[in-house]
């Protein structure tokens, strides 16, 4: 049956990639083995093309029988017995030995077939890199001169390149994984501070209470540095109300130590100079202590605020301040310094909501105090009009019966 486009797919990527599990370690030394597959399946016709006599080619043909075999077995081992081949020894003797049996059989370093040698000089570069690459390519040339010595042939310029271009080549190859290293090495460290730096800052979210936010900043502070001595002194634009600068918070419990104590003067130096919104380029600083160590002092303001909001002081090892990436501490110093803002807001707003719930409270007070005196009022006109009302009409009865007795002078001077 024909296979479908996806199961094809899934076999192919297989070929190249190896089982799931295999360790990261191997998947050089897998591909390598795919290569070989590639290799032989190719070098396979080619060997017709050859011109070889019928021995030779019978030769060539066992020496890619081997090959298969080699193959097949390095395949098979790589999952059971991963620690036999992680170091690529067994793999890269076996490429050279079976190399070398080609080239001989394929008509000798002369023949074409000496472009083989250069896949496992290769192959040894980027492995290991100059130095065994180099040792396999000098193999190489060592055996190629000793065919010439042995047949007592006169040593020619095709010698010479071919010992030159080999090592040349290994050389530049081991240049280039020395090259993708670094870069490795760079990613790898970036990608570590970045996660330290995602988790130095995560606990800045636990909590919208400025006091904690302000120890959590310090101690993140520390963490980030590895340090074990850091201070924060807030300014005094924190806090509308504060006059004077309010007391620093200390990373460790005592705040007493000769590092501390130089942090704390320093920090409030900066504090107190701090008097307007700084620029990106002012926000890092490092100073040299008393101490012998460096002082690594970050400023925490945001454009949108007119004064700095907090000075962090960490103390470092002298040289440790730079093995952080610039953009990771500018970040770092943006991201505390919006908890920090944000928290701040957070007080203010709690501090508008008490004085709106105070303000409430007296306005319902007032009103209860106006209706008590609209019901004294309703209560007040209600007494009044009942005792006016029997008098009133009393007279307005007695005027009615003046008005009806007009003849008679004496009922009207009784009424």
């Amino acid at each position: 049956m024909m296979l479908s486009a996806q199961a094809l797919a899934e076999r192919l990527q297989f070929f190249w990639d190896g089982p799931d599990d295999l360790p990261r370690t191997l998947k050089l030394e897998w591909r390598f083995v795919a290569v070989r597959w590639l290799g032989i399946a190719c070098l396979a016709p080619v060997l017709l093309l050859a011109h070889l006599t019928f021995d030779r080619l019978v030769a060539a043909y066992l020496v890619l029988i081997v090959a298969s075999i080699y193959n097949a077995g390095l395949q098979h081992l790589m999952p059971r017995r991963p620690q036999w081949l992680a170091n690529g020894y067994i793999s890269t003797l076996g490429d050279a030995l079976l190399d070398i049996a080609m080239v001989i059989v394929g008509g000798g370093f002369d023949s074409p077939f000496y472009f083989i040698l250069f896949t496992v000089t290769l192959a040894a570069a980027m492995r290991y890199g100059y130095g065994p690459s180099l040792g396999v390519a000098l193999l190489y040339v060592s055996a190629d001169g000793i065919g010439y010595l042995s047949a007592q042939q006169p040593v020619g310029a095709p010698f010479v390149v071919r010992s030159l271009l080999l090592p040349l080549t290994t050389v530049l190859a081991g240049y280039l994984r020395e090259q993708a290293q670094r870069a490795e090495g760079a990613l790898q460290e970036r990608l570590r501070q970045s996660n330290a730096l995602n988790e130095v800052t995560g606990m800045l979210g636990a909590s919208l209470e400025l006091d904690a936010v302000l120890r959590a900043s310090v101690g993140a502070t520390a963490q980030l540095f590895g340090s074990n001595t850091a201070v924060l002194q807030a300014s005094s634009g924190l806090d509308s109300q504060a006059v004077n600068l309010p007391a620093p918070i200390f990373f460790s419990s005592d705040g007493r130590s000769p590092t501390e104590r130089a942090l704390e003067r320093l920090c409030v130096q900066y504090a107190r100079r701090a008097q307007d919104a700084r620029t990106d380029d002012d926000l890092i600083s490092i100073e040299e202590l008393a101490t012998g160590e460096q002082a690594v002092i970050l400023e925490l303001a945001l454009p949108t605020r007119q004064l700095s909001l907090a000075t962090i002081g960490v103390a470092v090892p002298a040289g440790m301040a730079i093995s952080l990436d610039s953009d990771i501490l500018d970040s770092f110093v943006e991201r505390i310094s919006l908890a920090v803002e944000n928290a701040s807001l957070y007080r203010t707003l709690a501090d508008r909501s008490q004085d709106l719930q105070r303000a409430y409270s007296d306005l319902a007070t007032a009103h209860q105090e106006l209706l008590s005196v609209d019901e004294m009022k309703t209560n007040f006109l209600a007494n009044v009009s009942h005792e006016l009302r029997t008098p009133l009409t009393s007279i307005r009865s007695f005027s009615e019966l003046l008005l009806a007795y007009e003849d008679d002078p004496d009922v009207q001077k009784e009424f």
